[in-house]
C-alpha cells in the first residue's frame, strides 16, 4: 500500500490497521455497447461474432474514422479508403494521386502534392505550383518525355 493513500484513508477516519488492510478499490466501468443489426454487443463480442470479418483493431479503426459499425465489420478492405486508388481528373484526364505525382506536369516532391491536397488545394494549383525551394527532379523521362522549355526552375530568394 502506497503512503498517500493510507494517509488519505486516515483522514478520513479510519484507524491505521484498517488503511492499510482494506483492498485497493477499483472503480468497474460498464463496458460501451454497440448497436448493429438490431442487437446491442461491444467491440469485442462483435470482433467474435461470426458476420464480422475484420478483428477488433480494424473496427476500432473504422469507428473512429466516421465507418458505420455495421458496414466496418462486414467489409474485408475498403478500397476508397486507400488514397492511391481515390481517382482524380485534372486536364481532361484521370489518375490515382500517385499517377499524378508521376505525370510530369507535377513539380513538387510526392509528400508535398498529398499535403497540398490535404489541405484543400485544388488538383491543378496542387501539381503545377512550384515549391518554394526546389523542384524535384524528372525520376522518370524514360516513361514521361519531359519539354525541358516547359519545367520551370524556381530557386530561393538570393540565390542567382
Amino acid at each position: 500500500m502506497k503512503r498517500p493513500t493510507v494517509l488519505l484513508r486516515m483522514r478520513l477516519g479510519r484507524t491505521f490497521e484498517q488503511a492499510i488492510c482494506e483492498p485497493k478499490q477499483h472503480r468497474q466501468r460498464e463496458p460501451k455497447k454497440y448497436l448493429a443489426f438490431g442487437e446491442k454487443k461491444t467491440l469485442l463480442d462483435w470482433a467474435r461474432d461470426p458476420r464480422c470479418v475484420v478483428g477488433y483493431q480494424i473496427i476500432l479503426k473504422r469507428l473512429r474514422a466516421g465507418i458505420p459499425l455495421e458496414l466496418g465489420m462486414s467489409v474485408k478492405r475498403f478500397a476508397f479508403l486507400d488514397p492511391r486508388t481515390i481517382p482524380l481528373t485534372a486536364f481532361g484526364e484521370t489518375k490515382s494521386i500517385r499517377g499524378w505525382a508521376r505525370d510530369p506536369r507535377c513539380l513538387v516532391a510526392y509528400s508535398t502534392f498529398l499535403r497540398r491536397l490535404h489541405l484543400g488545394e485544388q488538383l491543378e494549383d496542387a501539381l503545377r505550383r512550384p515549391d518554394n525551394e526546389v523542384i524535384r527532379p524528372i525520376w522518370n523521362e524514360d516513361r514521361f518525355p519531359v519539354d525541358k522549355d516547359v519545367v520551370i526552375q524556381v530557386l530561393p530568394a538570393g540565390v542567382n
